[in-house]
């Protein structure tokens, strides 16, 4: 598949929606905000809906790269290879740092990962995501932001299979599972489980990698159309309006909500989608997609991923947060400043681990094509 600019536009702008919601969370757990800064902390809260719109563009990209090479020789280790070199070290690396050489040199550094130490296993076997499902809460659960890795790695595992055994009703295959995904979503909510589980497990969060893996199909068979991407905008404009729906009854939209958490993640999904196809096709103006700067943060976004969080994490507690200062009765010029602060330093950091760590064991796939 060649490459598509406004694919690394999506990308970024799906980043800044992720760490702008971490960077922010003080601000967003905040009591007493005049009715500007409400707003405005309920807008930064939806910012989760990133990791979304990453779940419909991994479907969409990693079913076009599967079906261009399955009849190729060594399909699955050469996928599995160029997965792991584009994963694991960064990944790894960062469990190094936070569960064994931070704690080994520093003791107030192991007093503050004491949970993400004692759950160890979960996050060196990318199974994270069940742990915090079986919580049904990320309250207090360091470093469980990297849920969303987990699902995706898990997806990774199996999808070559998937795609290998239905080659010829990958689409067909693929809405059976996601309407199973479905079936299950509701069934747990009948029987009260919490929002946050049903949205970490992965069984029931893969609306967006299906639909992508649908749509992705569709792409490579070049059977993507206007007429079916207007047929997709009619599903979206159902699904914005459930989403508005989610938000006025339940006053936010925000994933720890039973039904935004299982329903709501379908609706935004399929938004996602209906966006993705209009950009791939060109059909929306995608100057917002091309910017400099949202393009940098579209190719970096698995650093800026993996590392933002710890980094605002360091910025809030020795620098600033988003609720440092109060100017005019509103925390709205702190959270700019405090989020601007760790959004340079994560692109810088990100951009250094690129090119000098990532980007030398990237060069590597070329011999795994």
């Amino acid at each position: 598949m060649k490459h598509i600019k406004v694919l690394d536009g999506i990308r970024g702008w799906a980043i800044i929606f992720v760490m702008l919601y971490h960077f922010t969370i003080p601000f967003q757990q905040s009591i007493g905000l005049n009715s500007v800064d409400f707003i405005f902390a309920k807008f930064l809260q939806m910012g989760w809906v990133g990791v979304d719109l990453f779940f419909v563009m991994s479907g969409f990209l990693i079913t076009n790269i599967l079906l261009s090479t399955q009849s190729k020789p060594n399909y699955y280790k050469n996928f599995y290879v160029r997965r792991i070199l584009r994963i694991f070290p960064l990944y790894y690396g960062m469990l190094l740092i936070l569960l064994i050489v931070m704690p080994a040199i520093s003791d107030s550094f192991a007093s503050k990962t004491a949970t993400m130490q004692a759950n160890s296993f979960w996050f060196w076997t990318y199974l994270v995501n069940w742990k915090v499902a079986s919580l049904g809460t990320f309250a207090d659960f360091q470093s469980g932001y990297m849920w969303s890795l987990a699902v995706e790695e898990q997806f990774y595992i199996v999808w070559p299979l998937i795609v290998h055994l239905f080659r010829n009703n990958l689409i067909k295959a693929s809405s059976v599972l996601l309407f199973t995904s479905l079936l299950l979503k509701i069934w747990l909510l009948f029987y009260g489980a919490s929002g946050t589980t049903i949205y970490t497990m992965t069984i029931t969060h893969l609306d967006g990698l299906l639909l992508g893996s649908i749509f992705g199909s569709l792409y490579f068979h070049k059977k993507i159309t206007s007429s079916l991407i207007t047929q997709v905008g009619y599903f979206a404009v159902f699904a914005s309006i459930g989403c508005v729906t989610l938000i006025i009854t339940s006053g936010a939209f925000i994933f720890y909500s039973s039904l935004v958490g299982s329903i709501g993640v379908t609706f935004i999904s399929i938004i996602f989608t209906y966006i993705l196809l209009k950009a791939v096709r060109a059909e929306i103006n995608t100057s917002l997609l091309t910017q400099p700067l949202v393009i940098k943060c579209g190719q970096l976004c698995y650093g800026l991923y993996l590392l933002h969080q710890p980094i605002a994490i360091l910025v809030n507690e020795k620098l600033i947060s988003s609720t440092s200062f109060v100017l005019n009765g509103s925390y709205i010029p702190t959270v700019i400043l405090s989020s601007l602060i760790c959004f340079v330093i994560s692109l810088i950091v990100a951009s250094v681990s690129y090119k000098l760590f990532e980007l030398p064991l990237l060069k590597l796939k070329k011999y795994f094509t």
